[in-house]
C-alpha cells in the first residue's frame, strides 16, 4: 500500500508515518480511515517479499523428486510475523512441508523432462495487519538419458 501526502504543489509517497506522543515521536504502523460501517486499512508500513522457487535435479531412471524452497521475508509491522502458505493455482501434486514456515520446502515427484509448477500465496500477518504475495514454484527432473545439454 502507498500513502500519499502533499509537499508543495505535488503529492510524493510517504514510506513513513509518525505522530507526536508528549515529547518524542513514534512510528505509526498501521492508518484506517472509517468507512460508513468499519475501519479499513489505508496504509502500512509491513511489506513482503518472496525469493526463490525453482529447481532441477539430474538423476537416473524415468522420475524423481525434486524439491525447492521458498523464502517469505517481511519488513514493518510490529516485528514479530505468522505466516500462512496456500496454493492459488496450479499443479495439485507439489505439496509443502509446512504452511506456517518462512521458508518451506515444496516437493513432487517429476516425469523426466515435464515441469511441475504451481502458484502459491504467502500471508504474513504482524500486529493484526496482513499482507500477501504470490509466487511460482516450479520443479523439474531430468534424466541422464534426456538430459539437455
Amino acid at each position: 500500500m502507498t500513502l500519499r501526502r502533499r509537499s508543495g504543489s505535488s503529492w510524493v509517497d510517504t514510506t513513513q508515518v509518525r505522530r507526536r506522543s508528549g515529547s518524542s515521536w513514534t512510528d505509526v504502523q498501521t492508518v484506517k480511515r472509517w468507512s460508513g460501517s468499519a475501519w479499513v486499512t489505508v496504509w502500512t508500513n509491513l511489506t513482503l517479499a518472496l525469493s526463490g522457487g525453482t529447481s532441477s535435479l539430474t538423476g537416473v531412471g524415468a522420475s524423481g523428486s525434486v524439491s525447492a524452497t521458498a523464502t517469505a521475508s517481511p519488513s514493518g509491522g510490529s516485528g514479530s510475523y505468522s505466516y500462512s502458505w496456500s496454493r492459488a493455482s496450479g499443479d495439485s501434486g507439489i505439496s509443502i512441508n509446512s504452511t506456517t514456515s518462512a521458508s518451506p520446502t515444496f516437493s513432487a515427484v517429476c516425469q523426466s523432462g515435464v515441469p511441475r509448477t504451481a502458484t502459491w500465496r504467502c500471508t504474513v500477518t504482524s500486529g493484526g495487519v496482513s499482507v500477501s504475495e504470490t509466487v511460482t514454484i516450479t520443479l523439474t527432473f531430468f534424466s541422464r538419458d534426456t538430459d539437455p545439454v
